[in-house]
């Protein structure tokens, strides 16, 4: 097996994984709702209740000067890794 024949096997086995995770979480999430629960402290979303794959990545706690300053890092770290690729 080739690494690229690996990699696609990779993508489509995880991309299975993330679909049985999400028909789980629907189901666990139909399943909290009881008449006993208080619908105040529970989840409005499945989204909200179990994040998963894109859904966990989908806020930043960073401030606008810290993103600024993270991309000026990134530039300046590019810039010396080429000087880097120059020089040798």
């Amino acid at each position: 097996m080739t690494w690229a024949e690996f990699e696609l096997r990779l993508f489509s086995y995880n991309r299975q994984k993330e679909r049985e995770d999400r028909n789980f979480r629907e189901v666990a999430f139909r399943s909290m709702w009881a008449f006993h629960t208080d619908p105040k402290n529970l989840p409005k979303t499945p989204q909200k209740y179990w994040k998963i794959g894109k859904d966990s990545n989908t806020k930043s706690n960073a401030t606008e000067a810290q993103r600024i300053a993270m991309i000026k890092a990134t530039e300046l770290y590019k810039k010396e890794v080429n000087e880097r690729k120059i020089k040798s």
